[in-house]
């Protein structure tokens, strides 16, 4: 599928050329192509089992790639967790987001050991949520917390991307809608965000450019409007449970 005009047309700060990928000898995803541009929330979107995470995973070298390449800022980079980090590449997974025996504050700490970016009270400034519960066991966090604290440390690095795998997954709606301003806030300062989503409602409101997943390949790339006009939207999610 051809890129949508408006994101061919913006250097791109990451991008994802035919990328197949999956786990031991199997692919899960093929030949998935995505441009993701600075100041923008990109969605990827499709039905449970299309291989969303299993892309999201392939771009921070936590997914065998057989092929395809990944670029940052027009450079091809070895997708590998560590030294993606170091160029400003921030993944944030749906479970396992924080250290739960450490405090907010150790845990926000955290966020600075590969790459020093930001200042924990300028991270605070922006999740405020944060700033009561900091000397609090990341254990005992709420569900909505917890995942705003995950999203917090990676921004504590000052990350070009951050990308996000279902961050607001088992969240009661006011709690994802609220994560999803904080994010929408974090694109508007310059980050490239990259979100998988469950929620399509709220990954269309908040997000600029939007790629829908089926069966591991690319079936859709364009805006929430175009998606919406699209005359194949039903048959997009055909299938998929919760959206």
């Amino acid at each position: 599928m051809e890129e949508p005009e408006h994101a061919a047309a913006a250097v791109p700060v990451m991008e994802a050329r035919d990328v197949t990928a999956g786990y031991g000898k199997q692919p899960i995803i093929f030949e998935v192509s995505a441009k993701f541009g600075r100041g923008s929330v990109t969605s990827i979107l499709g039905p449970n089992g299309a291989g969303k995470s299993t892309f999201l995973k392939s771009l921070f070298g936590l997914a065998r790639t057989f092929s395809g390449t990944v670029l940052i800022e027009g450079e091809t980079v070895a997708a590998v967790a560590m030294d993606l980090v170091e160029r400003g590449v921030c993944y944030v997974p749906q479970l396992g987001n924080i250290f739960p025996s450490l405090s907010v504050r150790e845990n926000l700490d955290i966020g600075t050991y590969v790459r020093k970016g930001r200042s924990m009270e300028s991270v605070l400034e922006v999740f405020t949520d944060l700033k009561p519960v900091l000397k609090k066991r990341a254990g005992k966090l709420s569900g909505g917390q917890r995942n705003m604290l995950g999203v917090a440390r990676a921004l504590m690095s000052d990350p070009k991307v951050l990308l996000l795998d279902e961050a607001t997954g088992g969240l009661a709606p006011l709690v994802a809608r609220r994560l999803w301003e904080h994010v929408a806030a974090l694109a508007k300062e310059g980050v490239a965000v990259v979100a998988v989503e469950q929620n399509v409602s709220l990954a269309l409101e908040f997000s600029d450019l939007v790629y829908v997943l089926v069966s591991g390949r690319n079936s859709f790339a364009g805006t929430p409007a175009e998606l919406n006009e699209s005359a194949d939207v039903e048959h997009l999610f055909l299938g998929a449970s919760g959206l």
